[in-house]
């Protein structure tokens, strides 16, 4: 594990693209899911992002539902 100092912080990575990746929503403070479900709230961007994901997610699932369903009834 290597570290890099930002803003004279010492944060913890492992992947090397995370150097230049700003580091200011890292915290050692564990959040309820209550406290998590609040702040995704309070973030319409984030809010906005999750929700585009997911029904993204869930269309890619059926796409490929229907391709193993078409691929095993050409069998």
């Amino acid at each position: 594990m290597t570290t890099t100092t930002n803003n004279n912080k010492t944060h913890p990575h492992t992947h090397p693209a995370q150097t230049s990746y700003d580091h200011s929503y890292q915290s050692d403070e564990l959040l309820t899911e209550e406290e998590f479900r609040w702040q995704m709230n309070e973030d319409e961007m984030a809010n906005d992002k999750l929700t585009d994901g997911i029904r993204r997610f869930t269309n890619d699932a059926l796409i490929l539902k229907d391709l193993i369903k078409t691929r095993i009834e050409q069998q």
